[in-house]
């Protein structure tokens, strides 16, 4: 084991990890599709994360990682066990829906392991973290554009695109060009009818014109000011109202795959399920249901849902608003720091997609724990550390090419 801790280091094992586990299931698709061998060998890695973690990371952050980004962190960690703990000792025969109450708690990417992703925050105070993830994150690439052409699997490379188009300044010519390959495919499947392909596109796309071409500080923090004031302005504009904003946007296209709202119906749906059960403020544990009436009279999964198609009410269901809160201060106080502190472009644009990642947490469909969180959480963690801050924009292409 010696020799191989000084080959892979720790931080590198962690990555490559989640990248193996992440590819694995993208070939079929989403998890749900993916065969039972598959989902326990992706669960087993993901959680071997955890086995080979460099905790050292967590408590030698003095000087080096910004206290209170280092206190929400252990807080959405300790939130998550409490959740996970609430599951061993519920008793409910509901529990059981989907087979053995462990094998789901453990083995379901929308159970336990959706708490895992902020650990990786802590990964930004290697300096090679990110260097790392480019180099996986660049195979991952290449394989996608194989599969695509091989066998139209058109979805590989959706969850590494939401942020890896921010690396495009600072890698070489021919990374840059795989990228650009990807992003064309990925562009094709928006135009197919996947709003969030979309969204992440638009979004990853604009912090790039806005920290590289525009160059305009305010006009950086205005725009991830209204990515982040957006969702609670449309959420009580709904409650004022008693209409749905995501209908009444959508249905300005005749596209119907684009035109159908498939969210506004799920966030009433969720909340009248916690208030009835007085869960709220703390959830109904990491592995919990919600009763669904649209499920129940027009088919589906089941009328009693594991998860949602909205991360922030997947994050409600077994967090609670106390969690939600937290998760949601956490990104803010990220992008604050980066917008404030930041000596370069590079954080100017993670602070951009970071404000739209948390739009796109109450619209489109990103509930997982995988390479797509992985890769959030780790440049979280690089706004809350001061050697990413204070660096320049050439000493960070040394660190990420």
């Amino acid at each position: 084991m010696s020799v191989l801790k000084k080959v892979i280091t720790r931080t590198e094992l962690c990555i490559l990890l989640v990248t193996i586990a992440s590819f694995i299931v993208s070939i079929y698709g989403r998890f749900p599709f993916a065969p039972v061998f598959v989902k326990v060998l992706y669960s087993v890695m993901m959680w071997s994360v955890l086995l080979v973690f460099p905790y050292k990371l967590m408590f030698n952050y003095k000087n080096k990682y910004s206290v209170f980004g280092h206190f929400l962190i252990l807080v959405l960690l300790l939130l998550g066990i409490l959740s996970i703990f609430v599951t061993v000792f519920n008793n409910s025969s509901d529990l059981y829906e989907f087979g053995d109450k462990y094998l789901t708690l453990f083995g379901n990417y929308v159970t336990a392991l959706l708490f895992l992703p902020p650990i990786c925050a802590f990964l930004a105070l290697s300096k090679k973290s990110i260097s790392l993830l480019n180099k996986y994150v660049y195979v991952y690439l290449i394989t996608s554009i194989f599969l695509f052409f091989l066998l139209r699997r058109s979805n590989m490379a959706n969850e590494v695109l939401v942020y890896v188009p921010l690396f495009i300044p600072y890698v070489k010519r021919r990374v840059r060009w795989i990228i650009y390959v990807n992003i064309a495919i990925y562009f094709i499947n928006g135009l197919d009818g996947s709003r969030a392909n979309f969204i992440n596109l638009f979004i990853v796309l604009l912090a790039l014109i806005l920290v590289y071409h525009i160059k305009s500080l305010l006009l950086i923090k205005i725009v991830c000011c209204i990515f982040i004031i957006l969702p609670f302005t449309l959420l009580l504009y709904s409650l004022i109202t008693n209409q749905s904003v995501i209908s009444n946007i959508l249905s300005l296209t005749s596209n119907q795959s684009l035109s159908t709202d498939t969210r506004s119906f799920l966030y009433i749906e969720m909340f009248d399920d916690l208030r009835s059960n007085n869960a709220i403020l703390f959830g109904k544990g990491a592995y919990s249901h919600y009763y669904s009436d649209f499920f129940f009279f027009n088919g589906g999964d089941s009328s009693l849902r594991i998860g949602s198609e909205v991360p922030v009410l997947n994050f409600m269901l077994k967090g609670g608003l106390i969690y939600v809160l937290v998760y949601i201060i956490t990104i803010i106080a990220a992008v604050y720091k980066a917008l404030r502190d930041s000596k370069n472009k590079f954080l100017l644009s993670v602070a951009v997609l970071l404000s739209g990642f948390m739009l796109t947490n109450f619209v489109s469909d990103l509930t997982g724990s995988n390479i797509l969180h992985l890769g959030i959480w780790l440049l979280i963690g690089c706004c809350f550390t001061k050697t990413w801050l204070q660096c320049s924009d050439d000493q960070i292409k040394d660190l990420i090419k």
